[in-house]
């Protein structure tokens, strides 16, 4: 995350700080989320929340209210980062019960 953080800020990845790797992620995926939506016919009616960004290892996210309708993971300088956008399940939605 560091060097894309710094390929994008134009910055040394040593200067980058651990707020610019969650920016520059959340930027990433902000522009991927857009296209892929601009893709998507089922998509078009639906609005984009902004992205969460998750780091480290060994992560369990779990979705209770949505479910993933893209997924695509990419390798950079041996770093994967893994790109899931999800539809939120509207019967569920604020936690109301059908």
């Amino acid at each position: 995350g560091r060097k894309v953080a710094g390929a994008m800020f134009q910055m040394p990845a040593d200067e980058i700080q651990d707020d610019d790797i969650t920016d520059a992620l959340g930027e990433i995926a902000n522009i991927v989320a857009g296209n892929i939506k601009a893709l998507l016919p089922s998509l078009q009616d639906c609005d984009l929340a902004v992205p969460t960004v998750v780091s480290g290892f060994d992560h369990a996210v779990h979705y209770p209210n949505a479910e993933i309708v893209f997924e695509a993971a990419f390798e950079c300088d041996g770093e994967t980062f893994i790109f899931q956008l999800l539809k939120e399940n509207q019967a569920t939605a604020g936690g109301a019960e059908t």
